[in-house]
Parts: C-alpha cells; sequence; structure tokens
C-alpha cells in the first residue's frame, strides 16, 4: 500500500470555507485510490482541533492523524510575530517554527512516504529541498497566495476593520472595477517556491497557465474543485441562498449585493427573501436588510439547499475556484454569478446558471428565477448533471492517480 503524508495547517472537519471543502475533497479521492493516509497538523491554526474532528477524519477519510503542539518558544514567536510584525503574518516561511520543522521531519522520516502533498505555499518554510527529493512532491495551492493578500491588504486599507465591523462600506470598495484597476499580480518568488516541487495541484485554469509560465521545474496541473452530486427533492419554494466563507472578500460580495443590488431586486419583486449561513471573518455579525435572514454557521445544509429557489453568488475579489458555486450545482441549485467568478466554474450562462457583468445585470437575474421557480428547477437540474458529467469525484480519482 502506498503512503502519503498530507500535511493541511488547519483543522477541516467540519468545514467552514472553500479550502477545508478542497481539503476533505482530495483526501477523499487520494483514500479511494488506496493510500495510507498520514494527516499532519497543528494547533497553531484558528479551527481549533477537538477529538471528534480527529474520529471524523479516521472513519470518513482513513486518515491517521497527528497534530503539532507549540512549545513555549514556538508561542512567543507568534505572539510577538502578530504583536509587532502584523503584516509578516503570511510571509512565507513566517509560520515554520523551529520546533514545527523538527516534527514535520520527524514524521517524514518515521512514516517515510511515497507522496509529500503540503498546502499552501506559506508552509514550505516546514520543509527543505533535500527533504521533498526523498518523495513525489506535490504542492495544492488552492489560489495564488500572494495575489489574495494584495487583494486582501487593498481592501482592508480601503475599507477599516472599524467600517466592516458597522457594515456600512465605502462605495469605491463596492465598484466591480475596484481590483481591476490595480494592477496586481502574484509575486516571483512565489512561483519560486512552486518550482521546488514535482507537482502542483491548481484548481483553476487560468492559475495553471501562470504557474506554467513562471515555475517552468514544476508540473502544473489542473485539478479543479470536484464535489458527489446530492439527489435531494429540491422543491425551489424558500429563499434565495449565500453561503460565506471567514475572508473578506465574502464581506463584500455580501454588502455588493445588499447595498446595490438587493433594492433593484426590492422593486420588482418586495417578497424577495435571501437566506445567508456561514461565517464572517473576526466573527463578524453582519448587518442585515428587509427580507435577509443570517443563521450563522450551520453544519448539514442539506435542508437549505434541498428548499432553496437558488443560490447567489456576488464575491467579485477572491482568486481560485469559489468553491460555493460548485457545491451548490452539486445540491440541484441554479446559481447567479459575476461573470470573474463564474469564469472559474463549471457555470454556462442559460444552460445551468445566470452570469451577470454589472449590479443591474445580477439584479435581473435575481427576478427572473425568484418570479420563475420552473427556471430554477430547470437549470439547477442542469447545473447537477454538469457536475455528474464534468466535475465528479471521478476525476479528482482520475487526476490524483497521476501523481506518481
Amino acid at each position: 500500500m502506498k503512503k502519503v503524508l498530507f500535511f493541511f495547517p488547519h483543522n477541516p472537519y467540519p468545514p467552514r470555507n472553500g479550502a477545508h471543502k478542497r481539503c476533505l475533497e482530495l483526501l477523499s479521492g487520494l483514500n479511494e485510490l488506496g493510500y495510507q493516509v498520514v494527516f499532519a497538523s497543528s494547533t497553531l491554526t484558528d479551527s481549533p482541533w477537538s477529538e471528534s474532528s480527529i474520529e471524523k477524519l479516521r472513519e470518513l477519510y482513513g486518515c491517521t492523524v497527528t497534530i503539532y503542539s507549540p512549545n513555549y518558544f514556538d508561542t512567543r514567536l507568534t505572539y510577538y510575530i502578530k504583536k509587532y510584525f502584523p503584516s509578516c503574518q503570511n510571509t512565507f516561511n513566517a509560520w515554520g517554527t523551529v520546533g514545527m520543522k523538527y516534527w514535520l521531519k520527524g514524521v517524514v522520516k518515521t512514516f517515510q512516504p511515497d507522496l509529500f502533498f503540503m498546502n499552501y505555499a506559506f508552509f514550505d518554510g516546514l520543509v527543505t529541498k533535500k527533504l521533498l527529493s526523498r518523495q513525489t512532491s506535490v504542492i495544492e495551492i488552492h489560489d495564488l497566495v500572494t495575489l489574495n493578500q494584495k487583494k486582501q491588504e487593498i481592501f482592508m486599507r480601503a475599507a477599516g476593520m472599524d467600517t466592516i465591523s458597522s457594515g456600512y462600506l465605502p462605495e469605491s470598495v463596492l465598484d466591480l472595477d475596484f481590483y481591476r484597476t490595480q494592477g496586481l499580480t502574484a509575486d516571483q518568488n512565489e512561483f519560486d517556491i512552486y518550482d521546488n516541487y514535482k507537482y502542483t495541484l491548481c484548481i483553476s485554469e487560468s492559475e495553471q497557465k501562470l504557474v506554467a509560465q513562471n515555475a517552468p521545474n514544476t508540473r502544473a496541473v489542473y485539478l479543479p474543485m470536484t464535489h458527489n452530486i446530492c439527489r435531494l427533492n429540491n422543491n425551489y419554494a424558500d429563499a434565495a441562498l449565500f453561503t460565506v466563507g471567514p475572508n473578506p472578500f465574502n464581506v463584500q460580495g455580501y454588502y455588493f449585493f445588499l447595498d446595490t443590488v438587493l433594492p433593484l431586486v426590492k422593486v420588482h419583486c418586495p417578497d424577495f427573501k435571501l437566506t445567508v449561513t456561514g461565517s464572517f471573518f473576526y466573527h463578524v455579525i453582519p448587518r442585515v436588510a428587509d427580507g435577509v435572514t443570517f443563521q450563522g454557521f450551520v453544519d448539514d445544509l442539506r435542508a437549505v439547499y434541498e428548499n432553496a429557489a437558488f443560490f447567489i453568488c456576488p464575491v467579485f475579489g477572491g482568486t481560485g475556484q469559489q468553491v460555493k458555486i460548485v457545491e451548490a450545482m452539486a445540491h440541484g441549485l441554479p446559481v447567479v454569478a459575476l461573470k470573474d467568478a463564474a469564469a472559474k466554474s463549471p457555470m454556462c450562462h442559460e444552460i445551468n446558471g445566470l452570469i451577470a457583468d454589472s449590479a443591474d445585470e445580477f439584479a435581473e437575474h435575481v427576478i427572473r428565477f425568484w418570479r420563475d421557480r420552473k427556471l430554477c428547477r430547470r437549470l439547477g437540474e442542469e447545473a447537477r448533471h454538469t457536475i455528474e458529467q464534468e466535475f465528479s469525484r471521478e476525476r479528482l480519482v482520475s487526476g490524483l492517480a497521476t501523481l506518481q
């Protein structure tokens, strides 16, 4: 039996964001391929570990779980970085504490994996080129992290934490051209990290092309988010749905919809309703409007998906792929999404969802779905069929099987 050491810096169960869901999909695929998986992580995470989380990873994904607990010096180093060098928290190698490096080296030596799976370039500092050369090495990038970081920093400077907490963002950050005019790119040192690995897994085709152009020594593999289809008894009778994750782009997308799109919708559909689930970053409680309900984190969304009329994705600042779109489609929901997010998804306009290029178009599509539940059903069933045919677990397993 082949062995894989899978490093992921957070507790992914239960999944609270797209990265967690992507992680669990990869574990499912490796388990299906028959790998013996050691899941390596640490308590230096925003998602606290629990015995039930560890047990679920063992039960559902066949993992042996090993978690690093920081020593006194790790804790003090992390404290000082956060307090005195907050801009360095996500700098490459900043989280690679000495104790954690020795721990991971020991895990590799003991387990002797055939495949080493790293998640996030930020944690590349935990390993050396010599360590990577001893087995097939893979890095899962989720998104281009330096580009993502630059976007987050620009948004936070323009909005500010106090403004975000109040729920009244400036109009400038709700403009769909907010990022397009910045000329932002990923840093070359990020691509240099990918060049140290035999394979770099990319969740979108556009990012695969960039990695291939800028990191010639790695094999850039396009492996999009996949999802098992969920055959629910969709009734398309309840509110529209938006699931959020703990990053600023979801806050930005939410208030873009609330302040820019919703007023246009309410003119024609005063009875419109939206359910919002998930957790905003820094545990911010969002401002709501008439017809909008915030439920917070929901452990099992099946019932919510089953009753929802359709799904909206007003996010326009994120990088990588909007995992929430794939998940909604797998549950039989048609999606209204902005063009940038839809371009990195299985969406096809008028076939399995509706794609907008402006606030006006987004409102028009929402109104159309709200008034026509038969259209919701037709495009929702086609959305599920798209995932079944093109973005199923079989595609994931097939892609992972090539990592030799």
